[in-house]
């Protein structure tokens, strides 16, 4: 019978290969880190940049975003603000139509308007307008277009600053504001014709006649018999 005797020189040989094999593994490791370095130190170069260049993009979309912004709240508050006054203008005509016993009157024009009392209708315009020394003094017209002489009559001025909508103080509060005086006249409104005369209001300050309402108050009638 043949007998073989193990050999331990493949155990060897097969040592030699793993460790050559670790070797040439961590050897490529190195020369891949060494050449893959730069790109990735190029790449969050580059990343750097893009997040500098893009911080001021942002920055400035952000500004122009809030630009916008505010201008979209100025431009409805003034569209408020105009409609409310409209709305205010329209409710004091429709007052006015509906009979109440006042007028909104323009200091500056010479425009009538038709004012209704407790013995008929009136005609009441601003003549002119001049400053005295704390106020002002109104020429005023008041026309009888009736066919009966009136006597005796009490005008009622309310005065103030303009209210400028719901921007401002409340109704409430504005019409507290006002200033106001009765002015009583002893004579006669004669038929058919314009009666002048003159009224003083005071204190009137810069900007304080924006707003000015008149009432009338007839006392007594003059019918004609047969």
């Amino acid at each position: 019978m043949i007998r073989f005797k193990k050999s331990h020189s493949g155990f060897y040989l097969s040592g030699y290969l793993l460790t050559a094999g670790i070797l040439l593994f961590l050897m490529d490791t190195v020369a891949f880190s060494q050449q893959a370095g730069p790109a990735i130190e190029a790449r969050v170069e580059a990343l750097e940049n893009y997040v500098a260049t893009i911080q001021p993009t942002l920055v400035e979309i952000s500004d122009g975003f809030n630009r916008s912004i505010q201008k979209y709240t100025q431009d409805l508050e003034l569209s408020l603000q105009d409609y409310s006054g409209k709305l205010q203008q329209n409710l004091d005509q429709r007052l006015e139509r509906m009979g109440r016993k006042s007028v909104i009157l323009n200091p500056f024009s010479s425009m009538y308007q038709s004012v209704d009392t407790n013995t008929g209708i009136f005609l009441i315009a601003i003549e002119r307008m001049e400053r005295i020394a704390n106020g002002v003094r109104l020429h005023v017209n008041v026309g009888n277009p009736n066919y009966a002489d009136y006597n005796d009559f009490t005008l009622r001025f309310i005065w103030g600053k303009k209210r400028i909508g719901e921007l401002g103080p409340s109704y409430e509060q504005w019409r507290q504001s006002l200033k106001g005086v009765d002015v009583t006249f002893n004579g006669k409104l004669a038929k058919g014709k314009w009666n002048s005369l003159t009224v003083d209001l005071a204190p009137v300050g810069e900007g304080e006649l924006g707003y000015l309402e008149c009432e009338m108050n007839v006392k007594s009638v003059e019918l004609e018999t047969e």
